[in-house]
């Protein structure tokens, strides 16, 4: 007996200890516990659970004290858990919309019966959060492939909205001064509020949204009807009953702010830890849309300026946002890449079509240390996989604030270049072959003046094979004297004067000294940088020899024409002179044949004279070094009509000239003498008819061109090229007075000038001279 009751209190003592330790674990768990029976009324519950719900519910079915139904619940596991099973689920219930995971194991009691316990944690903000990622990921998609930002706001608005039970959202962006706040998305509250906040002022007291945008930090109002922040909205808030708002600025990727995204309630509320956080990320996502969507249009308006040059450009053109999908490309870059434009434009990500992702990364890298790139050799794949040799010119796209926002950049297929220099490489032993064949003498030199090549013919000349040459100075054969001016020349060598021509004297390895004539090209690298000049030269001693030679002859004629022209004078001087004494003191005496006679010798002796004066200005025009100065052609032209003033007055003919003149550089006495002529020959010739000559000016890239047109009788346009030689006159002028030498003078002028004269005969009748004068005298 007493065995029975030691092991009866062992046995209740065991119990005890077991149903203390049960409670423990029942009480620790942070959760809701209830034990149900199998018709549904509770039986036990936790005390985290009567804190929860504010009473007990022993002895209350289940539905009505959990879910507030009246009958069971259509997703009740009770049958499931008393046969036996323990069931896992999760549940959102229908009383507090909160999300709850329930552990559902069965109980068996020693009366052979078995209730279920129901072990149940509050798992609201994990669902939330990952209903809130599942839609991020949803609107990230939707930002990548450029829908509007209008349904971007609204899809961020309706998952805080559902996260958030009870509230209402609003996006505000700042304009472009960051003055003011404007509407841009709030569909669930009220149109008029919604006017009436568009254009809001930021500032420390402006709301709750005008604050966050002037602070750059969150702003939480638990009640707007007494926080002083609303102070001047308070009668908003009241007529549309909006009791709390919380706003969160929205940022750029810089943290500059682009706008708020406010949360409102119908009653006092405060965001929890939990939330604040989902708001902050809501707002980050907007951050996100809304900067690409400025980037876009910063993209677009730019872009717009140079839209015909874009589309109708043969290079291959586009723009692709910060994360290198297409924004724009032209139809050229179409045609590169063999894609539709549909295809695409925020389809395709330009790193696809590249054939080494390492180039990539070297692109990045470079263009975001040097803000653009040129000629970046890269491989790239067109939409059929073919490869292809391509060079890429790039440079980034920045915002306001210079944080890059994308790239535009030009795409050149160079595969048949490459396939080209290929072929070139193959080609230069052709090449070489012809340049060794060559009579006249070619050179390359380094910028240092060191030979790098030589063909056979230079090293002929020089006496030397081409080890010694090659290495050596180009300037150890130039004569010493001449040296100076040969440094000058290849010096002067640039990118606006690559090709030169120049003569030397040069000292052969035997003592003979001979002239060179030398065209020298300099030669550049793919990046524009000098790297050798090519030189062309002939002897040129026996054309110098020949040169010197008519040189001496001509120095013989034009002292033979001096002396002429002396011998000429001074008889002619006399003849008039005794011929106008005659004609005065014996007038009275002689017949009318003598006094004629007497006529016919002064004008005859005036000709000569006027022949001995031409010939003297032909010889001077030829010879007399120019004094160039800056002329003002106007000047020049009154000079000249003053001259001719009483033969335009007597015969009435009308002068005409521009009325705006350039001033150009010429040798002044030399142009008086161009237009003396041409003036004097249309009085001269142009006939009775003549009642107008006009003057006028024209210029080109490299000449002045004057030119003095009369409405006279004319001279045949075949005639023209005669006109200007030596004592040419053609059949019209013979029978009027003159030397044939003031056209050829003008020619000398001409040519000194670096110009040329010639003829033009108008359709409406009449001559026009024309001369040219170089613009870089």
């Amino acid at each position: 007996m007493d065995s029975q009751n030691l092991g009866s209190r062992c046995s209740d003592s065991a119990l005890h200890d077991s149903e203390a330790k049960y409670r423990a674990i029942v009480e620790a768990f942070d959760g809701l516990i209830y034990v149900c029976s199998q018709d549904y009324h509770i039986e036990f519950v936790n005390s985290h659970f009567i804190e929860r719900t504010g009473y007990d519910p022993t002895g209350e079915l289940c539905y009505r004290a959990l879910h507030d139904r009246d009958s069971i619940c259509p997703w009740c596991v009770n049958e499931e858990v008393f046969q036996g099973r323990t069931v896992r689920w999760e549940l959102q219930s229908p009383k507090d919309n909160r999300w709850y995971f329930i552990v559902n194991t069965p109980i068996y009691l020693a009366d052979g019966k078995i209730s279920k316990q129901a072990m149940i944690l509050d798992i609201t903000a994990r669902k939330r959060i990952e209903m809130v990622l599942e839609a991020y990921n949803d609107i990230l998609e939707m930002i990548a492939v450029g829908k509007p930002l209008l349904d971007t706001q609204a899809a961020v608005a309706a998952v805080i909205e559902k996260a958030l039970p009870g509230t209402c959202c609003s996006v505000l962006l700042l304009d472009e001064d960051g003055r003011c706040l404007h509407h841009g998305f709030g569909s669930h509250l009220p149109e008029d509020y919604v006017a009436a906040i568009d254009g809001l002022v930021v500032g420390p007291r402006s709301g709750s949204c005008g604050t966050a945008a002037y602070l750059g930090e969150t702003v939480i109002v638990e009640d707007t009807f007494c926080d002083p922040l609303w102070e001047d909205y308070r009668s908003l808030a009241s007529r549309f009953n909006l009791r709390s708002c919380c706003s969160v600025p929205i940022r750029s990727s810089s943290g500059r702010v682009l706008g708020t995204f406010a949360v409102y309630a119908a009653q006092p509320r405060r965001p929890s830890p939990d939330d604040l956080k989902t708001l902050e990320s809501a707002a980050h996502l907007l951050g996100i849309a809304i900067e690409r969507k400025q980037a876009e249009r910063l993209i677009r308006e730019s872009e717009e300026k140079y839209r015909s040059l874009f589309e109708q450009s043969k290079d291959a053109i586009y723009i692709t946002g910060l994360d290198g999908r297409f924004i724009d490309a032209n139809q050229s870059t179409l045609q590169l890449f063999g894609y539709s434009r549909e295809e695409l434009l925020g389809r395709v990500n330009v790193s696809e079509t590249y054939v080494r992702p390492s180039d990539r990364k070297r692109f990045i890298e470079k263009i975001s240390r040097h803000g653009s790139v040129r000629d970046f050799e890269v491989k790239l794949r067109k939409k059929d996989g073919r490869e292809m040799d391509c060079l890429l010119t790039s440079s980034v796209k920045r915002a306001k604030d210079g944080n890059i926002v994308g790239y535009q950049g030009i795409i050149r297929d160079v595969t048949e270049q490459t396939r080209a220099e290929q072929a070139l490489r193959q080609r230069e032993a052709q090449y070489r072959a012809v340049v060794e064949d060559q009579t006249e003498l070619i050179c390359r030199t380094a910028p240092d003046g060191c030979i790098t090549f030589v063909n056979e013919a230079y090293c002929r000349y020089f006496q030397k094979d081409r080890a010694d040459l090659l290495g050596g100075s180009f300037m150890s054969f130039v004569l010493h004297d001449d040296r100076a001016e040969v440094e000058k020349h290849f010096r002067a060598l640039g990118k606006t004067n690559p090709v030169a021509t120049l003569e030397h004297r040069v000292l052969l390895p035997n003592g003979e000294i001979c002239w060179q004539q030398w065209t020298n090209r300099l030669i550049f690298d793919h990046e524009g940088n000098p790297f050798e000049v090519q030189s062309v030269g002939r002897d040129t001693t026996q054309r110098k020899l020949m040169e010197e030679a008519l040189q001496k002859s001509a120095e013989k004629i034009k002292l033979f024409a001096y002396c002429v022209s002396h011998d000429l004078k001074s008889p002619a001087v006399g003849l008039y002179g005794l011929t106008k004494l005659l004609h005065d003191r014996y007038r009275d005496v002689l017949d009318e044949r003598g006094r004629t006679y007497c006529d016919q010798i002064l004008k005859v002796a005036e000709q000569i004279a006027a022949l001995v004066q031409k010939v003297n200005l032909y010889i001077s025009a030829k010879e007399a070094p120019l004094e160039i100065e800056v002329v003002r052609v106007a000047e020049v032209l009154h000079m000249i009509k003053e001259e001719f003033s009483a033969q335009l007055n007597i015969r009435q003919v009308h002068w005409i000239e521009p009325q705006e003149l350039p001033e150009i550089r010429a040798d002044r006495i030399a142009l008086l003498r161009v237009f003396r002529n041409f003036i004097d020959n249309a009085l001269k010739y142009g006939g009775e008819g003549l009642n107008e000559i006009q003057i006028d000016y024209d210029q080109t890239a490299k000449f002045h061109v004057l030119s003095v047109r009369d409405n006279g009788v004319g001279i045949k346009g075949e005639n023209s090229a005669e006109l200007f030689n030596i004592f040419e006159r053609h059949g019209a002028a013979r029978e009027i007075e003159g030397t044939g030498l003031g056209l050829a003078i003008v020619k000398e002028i001409a040519e000194q000038h670096g110009g040329k004269v010639w003829m033009e005969v108008p359709h409406a009748g009449g001559t026009t001279f024309c001369i040219s004068i170089a613009r870089d005298l």
